[in-house]
């Protein structure tokens, strides 16, 4: 889990490369407040072009996917026939999955408790260069600095939490280092998640931090912003925005 544009689909994506680890697209099965069953948690399901493009992606078929979500009881329920499916479709050797729905972690706790011999790892990234992807918005378009910075802040408070409840499910890495020391950052997470590292698993290439240059992205108002908003968070994960 992260907050969007953390660095969460490059970590899944080199992940996914491990033998005994799968993970499709983003289900965003525990993003909506709503709970299973009723038509609110349905419709946004069905009605998503973006979750029916990445269930096309993952190989399953609409018509699949609904009796999926009519068969099952509960999120939980849903996602393992999910995960299930699309293993065998996929990856039939690998026996664990994982899932990466930077939106998810509005849904950390239930899944903490749906899952709870689960390992969560926290992907955060300088919230700067988070808010300054979120305004440019090749992926994810926010434009106004405040629900960019807020999209951030849910994130790194949502989790705060979970790992004081939870410290040994929880791993947080930061975007940051794992592009400076990859391997290393791998050797971290395998061992977390009780997974054989050998560096043959993982095609590792250029891995570049992108450059934003805030000052033809920001106004002087935004980056005052900004630093109001997440300067005494940053600080307590270990970032500076005196560049801001």
């Amino acid at each position: 889990m992260g907050c969007p544009r953390s660095g969460t689909t490059l970590i899944r994506d080199i992940l996914n490369l491990h033998p005994n680890l799968i993970c499709p697209q983003e289900t965003h099965f525990y993003r909506w407040a709503a709970p299973f069953g009723t038509d609110a948690y349905r419709h946004a399901l069905l009605k998503s072009p973006t979750l029916i493009l990445h269930r096309s992606l993952d190989g399953i078929d609409e018509d699949s996917f609904i009796e999926m979500l009519d068969s099952a009881k509960s999120k939980s329920d849903l996602l393992i026939k999910y995960m299930t499916k699309y293993g065998s479709l996929n990856k039939p050797l690998a026996n664990r999955w994982f899932d990466k729905t930077p939106q998810n972690i509005y849904g950390a706790a239930l899944i903490a408790s749906d899952f709870p011999t689960s390992k969560i790892i926290h992907i955060v990234r300088n919230p700067a260069d988070v808010i300054s992807s979120l305004k440019i918005g090749k992926v994810m378009h926010i434009p106004d600095v405040i629900g960019a910075a807020n999209q951030w802040l849910d994130a790194i408070k949502i989790m705060g939490v979970i790992q004081k409840a939870s410290r040994k499910s929880l791993l947080q890495i930061k975007y940051e280092d794992f592009l400076s020391n990859p391997k290393g950052s791998l050797k971290i997470i395998c061992n977390f998640i009780d997974e054989k590292y050998q560096s043959h698993y993982f095609q590792i290439n250029n891995l570049k931090k992108p450059m934003h240059n805030y000052s033809e992205i920001f106004t002087p108002l935004e980056r005052k912003i900004i630093k109001d908003l997440c300067n005494k968070t940053a600080e307590k994960i270990g970032y500076s925005l005196e560049i801001v």
